[in-house]
């Protein structure tokens, strides 16, 4: 089971709040768009502070559709950072 954020690491693609989010939300839809549902949840310790929050967890054959979203995300963001 991945999470969003493993798949930004493993990417090494440094998370931005703004990226995660745009990400968490079309993998999200794409998941509910396939399955009816929403992802499952696990309560697992938070990114880059103390605690725990529950993180939607993704099944290892969605590595590669998270990947997609993630490089495509990323590079909006790029093209966007450019006009300002």
């Amino acid at each position: 089971m991945h999470t969003i954020i493993e798949r930004f690491r493993a990417l090494r693609v440094e998370p931005d709040k703004h990226v995660t989010w745009a990400v968490g939300d079309a993998v999200m839809n794409k998941y509910v768009t396939e399955y009816g549902r929403q992802p499952p949840k696990e309560l697992r310790p938070k990114t880059n502070t103390g605690g725990s929050h529950c993180f939607a967890v993704y099944p290892s054959t969605w590595a590669p559709i998270i990947d997609r979203i993630i490089r495509a995300h990323s590079a909006e963001m790029q093209r966007q950072g450019e006009l300002f």
